[in-house]
């Protein structure tokens, strides 16, 4: 219950890299997380299995990932979007388009319709097909470390006390948050 009762070290001792982001999903009844080098791993949270993403050239830190549905997204260094089938046994690599290489996509986040991705040096991507996407223009250059949808927005958060907030991941408004120096 992750209160009273002892954590249980399920780690998948194949996996030498660092670990980053989870999603659970009730399709498959998994999680699937990403890490460091391409890792991806699924499992019902005591048996896992260790993706092969080797049909992807070179190895991306991946940063988050999130479930779609009908397929995963995931995020990381070097400009990396990968999409996988249903259950996250085969992955092909999205071109994010104009963005520069050495953007780091830290969070992804979707609603019904849309999928946002947020990163490095302000950057915040928006798509509906996971194969084409649009650069959302912000006035901020800061660092955009996580995103999340609460059912009727999206909410990005980054360096320098940034806070946005958007109902369809096209329209962003920047918030205050009432204290200074959050990262």
């Amino acid at each position: 219950n992750a209160t009273t009762d002892p954590w249980i070290d399920v780690s998948l001792a194949a996996v030498p890299q660092q670990l980053t982001g989870v999603t659970w999903e009730n399709v498959n009844s998994q999680f699937l997380i990403v890490g460091a080098g391409n890792t991806v791993v699924t499992g019902d949270g005591t048996n896992w299995n260790l993706e092969d993403l080797g049909n992807l050239p070179g190895a991306s830190n991946l940063q988050d990932v999130a479930f779609l549905g009908d397929k995963y997204v995931a995020v990381g260094n070097n400009a990396t979007i990968l999409t996988s089938n249903i259950d996250g046994s085969a992955w092909e690599a999205q071109d994010a388009g104009a963005i520069p290489a050495t953007t780091s996509f830290n969070a992804v986040a979707a609603n019904d319709t849309r999928v946002v991705v947020a990163g490095t040096n302000g950057t915040l991507l928006a798509s509906v097909d996971t194969v084409t996407w649009d650069v959302q223009p912000l006035a901020e250059n800061n660092g955009l470390n996580d995103a999340t949808w609460d059912g009727s927005q999206f909410v990005v958060v980054g360096s320098n006390d940034t806070v946005l907030t958007s109902p369809d991941g096209l329209t962003w408004t920047q918030h205050i948050p009432g204290t200074s120096n959050i990262n």
